[in-house]
């Protein structure tokens, strides 16, 4: 019989291995600054850099200090732009970069005092395969205005655009999805809001 403490033990068990993964801070420090520098086209997202002399092992993560504000601490129009600002980096991952922040709850997001967002926290983090980017790039377009009539068409739109698009055009489709999610990030914040 196999008991969770027999797993405990199993140094091959995968969920060991990913905590184990996730406890080594050398490793957030690799992860903020992939992700720093998947979203640094954007112009407006900055992550603390790691401060690679001050970090002696795995137990211990230094990096610069950011001056900002959380959400719950900004004025309503902040809070709206902010909001507005990660949707857009975070979609940004899903249907660009591949680099996606897997953990962007209101803790790990602020606004630093120059008007930046900083993304906080990068021991959670996934990948996304650029053929599967493009793939939701029209799922997310046909989501938002409904154009493909219903969940099997969504689904075949989704299933079917690695296989039917050109790199150029499926570029086209991602970047357009993106202006998408900005524009549909903005009506959730007005709903969060009210």
């Amino acid at each position: 019989m196999h008991s969770a403490c027999d797993e405990q033990d199993d140094l091959s068990s995968p969920a060991k291995s990913s905590f184990t993964h996730e406890l080594d801070f050398r490793n957030e420090a690799a992860n903020a600054e992939a992700f720093a520098k998947s979203v640094a086209y954007l112009g407006y997202v900055t992550v603390p850099a790691p401060l690679h002399e001050y970090i002696p092992g795995p137990r211990v993560l230094v990096s610069e200090w950011v001056h900002g504000k959380h959400m719950n601490s900004l004025p309503a129009d902040q809070a709206f732009n902010m909001a507005a600002m990660a949707v857009e980096a975070v979609t940004a991952g899903l249907l660009l970069t591949g680099i996606v922040h897997a953990d962007p709850h209101e803790g790990n997001i602020m606004l630093d005092d120059s008007g930046r967002l900083v993304f906080l926290d990068f021991g959670l983090m996934s990948s996304v395969d650029p053929d599967m980017c493009a793939s939701f790039a029209p799922c997310h377009l046909a989501a938002e205005t409904n154009s493909h009539g219903g969940g099997f068409a969504l689904a075949r739109a989704c299933g079917s655009t690695t296989h039917s698009t050109g790199a150029g055009r499926r570029e086209s489709t991602r970047l357009r999805c993106l202006s998408s999610a900005c524009r549909q990030a903005r009506s959730i914040v007005v709903l969060f809001a009210c």
